[in-house]
């Protein structure tokens, strides 16, 4: 395979990085007039090419989810043919701000979160009292239905969302621990 133009002399140790842990796998690569980089997506040849879009965040994130690794630049953003699909689809992002579990666990007082306990919620009793009942009517489906139920631990090895993808994704969400020098973590999955 030929390596793509990314070195030490151009300070990408990143992609280096990446590139090495890729086992015997092709690697994808986007060039376009000088600038060079790995490609996991679609590219447009030109940015001319995006006619209406919308930049919607930016946030930091350790380099694969580790706290001791640098701080990387993320930034959300879409881009639509046409505006009617760009307003659209922020319409569609309002609405479901809207809906926003966090914001709804407030106001109907279903869950807090405590400094105790980061990220785990400590439900409410109308929290109880909705979780009790959704978990009632979905055995009730698996039983009718003749699923058996199991239960997963709710944190697993680190090694595991890296694999999945899901830790670079979503490495702002992910709580890190360490048992017996394992390196753990719960996330979303």
């Amino acid at each position: 395979m030929r390596l793509p133009p990314f070195s030490e002399r151009r300070n990408e140790p990143f992609k280096i990085e990446l590139i090495a842990d890729i086992p015997d796998e092709q690697v994808s690569i986007y060039e376009n007039d000088g600038f060079a980089d790995l490609c996991a997506a679609p590219h447009v040849p030109s940015t001319g090419f995006l006619k209406h879009f919308k930049l919607l965040s930016v946030a930091g994130a350790y380099w694969r989810g580790d706290e001791r690794n640098p701080v990387m630049q993320r930034i959300y953003g879409v881009s639509f043919p046409k505006a009617e699909f760009l307003d659209q689809h922020l319409h569609m992002l309002e609405e479901a701000q809207k809906r926003d579990h966090r914001r709804l666990g407030r106001k109907l007082d279903l869950f807090s979160f405590q400094p105790e306990g980061p990220g785990f919620p400590f439900w409410h009793p109308n929290g109880v009292l909705l979780v009790n009942t959704v978990t009632k009517a979905v055995r009730d489906i698996l039983d009718r239905n003749g699923y058996l139920e199991i239960k997963t631990p709710v944190i697993l090895s680190e090694d595991l969302w890296h694999r999945r993808g899901t830790g670079i994704i979503q490495g702002k969400n992910m709580y890190f621990t360490a048992i017996d020098e394992n390196s753990l973590c719960r996330g979303n999955p």
